[in-house]
């Protein structure tokens, strides 16, 4: 049941699956993608002093979701 993926400020753990100049594909859910942007990417890099690979677990929020174009962008998760 796929009926949860999508909801706007959602937390998800997932992997990251492909990363590209715009940004990094992360694994939401069972064979659904979403888009972390470049900027948020060099964010969760400053902040651990790491390079992003594929394969890389990520606590991420769902900012923005279009089913009709298929497209999830996420956020890092937010710091208490």
């Amino acid at each position: 049941n796929r009926s949860g993926v999508g909801s706007l400020g959602k937390l998800y753990t997932g992997k990251v699956t492909r990363i590209l100049q715009f940004g990094a594909f992360v694994e939401v859910y069972s064979g659904v993608e979403a888009l972390l942007p470049s900027n948020e990417v060099v964010k969760y890099q400053n902040k651990n002093s790491v390079i992003l690979n594929v394969g890389d677990k990520l606590k991420t929020t769902i900012v923005m979701f279009n089913p009709d174009d298929r497209r999830i962008s996420l956020g890092l998760e937010k710091e208490d």
